[in-house]
C-alpha cells in the first residue's frame, strides 16, 4: 500500500488505519514498524514470494520475452533518460534489470544492481531462474548490451532463439557456441524477418515507461538493501496493474483470493 501510493512511513502508518478492513489488519502499525520491514528476511520473503505469483498465471500462455534494464533514481534531480550515455553519472542510480513478458508486459524475472554494473551477467541468473519456475518461451530478445556467446547458449540452453542485436566488428567463429553463429546465419539469410522478430524487444521499453510514469518518485530508501526491496515491490505494484489488464483484456485466468491465500 505504501508503495502504492508513494508516500512515506507516516502517510503510510495513516493510510493503514483508513484501510484497515480492507487490509485485514487486526491492530495499526507503526512509521517505525513500516520502515523496519524492508530489513527484514521475512518480509523480503513474503514479497519476493508474491513477486513469482503476479506471473503464474502466464506461464502457460507467454512464448517470447525480452530484457533490458534501466537506472532507478535516488534524487530528484536525477533523470536517467538524461544521463544514460554519461557513464560516470551512472553511479547516483540504482541498475534494474528485468525479463518483461512481450504479450502482457509483465515482469517474469529481475536484477537489482549497483548503477555502473552491467545488466548483461545478470541475464544467466534471470533466465534461468525463470525457467526453473516453469516459463517455457520460444524467442528472448535483448539490445546490444547483451550481445555476447555466452548469452546466446544460456538462452539456447532453456529451448528458446536469441534474438541480440548486433555489433559492428563482429564475426560468425562461434567459439564453442553454436547457438552464436546459428543466431547471425539466420539474420544474414533474412534480415528483415529477423528484424520483425527482435524488435518485439521494443515491449521491455514499453514496460519501463509504464513503471517510470506510474512511480514518479525516486526511491525513497537510503540505504542499499532498503531500496533493493523498495524496488522488488514497485514491480510487485506494476505487475498486479498490468496482470489486471490481462484479466479484463485477455481473458487470463486468474485464480481468486480467498482467506488470504491464492
Amino acid at each position: 500500500m505504501q508503495l502504492y501510493f508513494q508516500v512515506n512511513e507516516r502517510t503510510a502508518s495513516g493510510l493503514a488505519e483508513l484501510f484497515k478492513e480492507k487490509l485485514g489488519l487486526a491492530s495499526i502499525p507503526s512509521l517505525r514498524t513500516i520502515g523496519r520491514a524492508y530489513e527484514r528476511r521475512d518480509v523480503q520473503h513474503i514479497l519476493k514470494t508474491l513477486f513469482e505469483m503476479t506471473s503464474e498465471p502466464i506461464k502457460e500462455l507467454e512464448t517470447s520475452c525480452s530484457t533490458d534494464a534501466t537506472g532507478l533514481s535516488t534524487s530528484i534531480k536525477d533523470n536517467y533518460a538524461n544521463d544514460r550515455e554519461e557513464v560516470e553519472k551512472h553511479k547516483k542510480y540504482d541498475k534494474m534489470a528485468v525479463i518483461v513478458s512481450n504479450h502482457f508486459h509483465i515482469a517474469t524475472s529481475a536484477a537489482f544492481m549497483d548503477g555502473v554494473a552491467n545488466g548483461s551477467p545478470m541475464l544467466e541468473p534471470m533466465l534461468l531462474e525463470m525457467n526453473e519456475r516453469g516459463f517455457d518461451v520460444d524467442m528472448l530478445c535483448a539490445d546490444a548490451g547483451f550481445l555476447l556467446r555466452d548469452n546466446c547458449s544460456t538462452i539456447a540452453s532453456v529451448g528458446a532463439a536469441p534474438y541480440i542485436y548486433p555489433k559492428g566488428r563482429i564475426n560468425l567463429n562461434q567459439n564453442g557456441h553454436p547457438a552464436w553463429k546459428k543466431m547471425l546465419k539466420e539474420l544474414i539469410k533474412d534480415p528483415q524477418g529477423w528484424l520483425e522478430k527482435y524488435h518485439l524487444r521494443s515491449n521491455n521499453d514499453a514496460y519501463f515507461l509504464a513503471f517510470k510514469r506510474r512511480f514518479t518518485k525516486p526511491l525513497f530508501k537510503k540505504r542499499k538493501k532498503g531500496r533493493r526491496v523498495e524496488s522488488l515491490g514497485r514491480r510487485i505494484v506494476q505487475n498486479i496493474c498490468m496482470l489486471i489488464k490481462a484479466y479484463f483484456e485477455h481473458d487470463v485466468e486468474v485464480r481468486e483470493l480467498r482467506d488470504g491465500y491464492f
